[in-house]
């Protein structure tokens, strides 16, 4: 009976040992010019393909924390969510100068019915925090230039963004 607990026992390990991948946990703050970014979103896209891509919130004093997959990752730096919406037509196609006022009438009402069609209990909440232009350039994973490599154990890796 023994030597069957001991072989489910070494059975049993290989397994465990395979689960997972070791984690950290990381904070930091984003600076832009050396100013606290104040809100956005980080992408920590892993080199290892294997593993999936982890995203944090930056708060209003620029701060963040999340837990990664240790090793090399890619940073992506997007704060456009919080940048200001135009005027309730934003996005809409411009109408020409010499329109019906019939035809102004139904536009105006099609329009209406698109506003209601999305209860405001259901659109997606505002993040924290304030917009700020950044470059482009942190945007995207192929030009943003910001690569971490990360340990094991509790870390702090504050991001610094340049015009």
């Amino acid at each position: 009976m023994r030597g069957y607990s001991l072989l489910g026992l070494l059975l049993l390990v290989p397994i465990l040992a395979g689960c997972g991948s070791a984690q950290a946990k990381v904070s930091g703050q984003v600076l832009y010019n050396d100013a606290p970014l104040p809100g956005g979103r980080l992408t920590f896209l892993p080199v290892n393909p294997e593993q999936n891509a982890v995203s944090a919130e930056i708060d209003e004093q620029g701060n963040y924390q999340v837990v990664l997959p240790v090793g090399d990752v890619q940073i992506i730096v997007d704060n456009r969510e919080l940048e200001p919406s135009g005027p309730p037509s934003a996005g809409l196609p411009q109408l020409p100068p010499d329109i019906k006022p019939d035809a102004m009438r139904v536009l105006g009402n099609a329009q209406k019915s698109q506003s209601r069609s999305v209860p405001a209990e259901n659109a997606p909440e505002r993040p924290p925090g304030k917009y700020v232009q950044i470059p482009r350039r942190y945007y995207d994973v192929e030009t943003s230039d910001l690569i971490f490599t990360v340990q094991s154990g509790s870390q702090t890796h504050n991001i610094e963004l340049r015009k």
